[in-house]
């Protein structure tokens, strides 16, 4: 089975999950190498739903940075990598409403999907860290930057590269 690689260093929209599913598509086997600050969680946890539907074998890198939505990607993967210098970062997910002359219903649906996308992320997380939501939730609040071994230890990473050594989670 052939391994496709992909590197996607970009924030996360429409437009560079379209581009990024248009490269899985049709795959079995896909190595990202990632390096994005974040983006629209709702379009990330789409992009997570089509991989796990699709049932494709996700190998995630992080090469330096993996913020806010990107997390959601690098959860996705099956395999769950990055470099020594890497860094995550977990945080509030944030809703701007484009339109603030809203009717009462209006903003309680409103309302109602930013819970759904909280639960959404939290469960992404929780599945690979074991983490209970309301653990995640405490995480997200304090901000948290993790270094590569504290991602590992999380349960983020299922390896980590320092230098020529790789080590696993399961190992420790």
């Amino acid at each position: 089975m052939e391994n496709k690689e992909i590197i996607f260093a970009q924030n996360i929209n429409v437009d560079s999950i379209k581009w990024l599913l248009e490269q899985c598509a049709d795959q079995k086997k896909v190595t990202i190498y990632l390096n994005s600050f974040g983006g629209e969680v709702s379009i990330a946890l789409a992009f997570a739903e089509y991989i796990r539907v699709k049932k494709i074998d996700l190998h995630v890198h992080v090469l330096n940075v993996c913020m806010s939505a990107a997390v959601i990607i690098l959860c996705a993967g099956t395999k769950r990598t990055a470099a020594t210098n890497s860094r995550f970062l977990l945080h509030p997910i944030k809703k701007y409403f484009k339109d603030l002359d809203m009717r009462d219903d209006e903003l309680n649906s409103q309302v109602k999907e930013f819970g759904i996308l909280i639960s959404a992320y939290n469960e992404i997380v929780g599945e690979v860290t074991k983490k209970t939501p309301a653990e995640i939730d405490d995480l997200c609040k304090r901000q948290t930057i993790l270094s590569t071994t504290e991602a590992l230890e999380l349960g983020l990473l299922t390896q980590a590269t320092f230098e020529t050594e790789l080590v696993t989670r399961s190992a420790k």
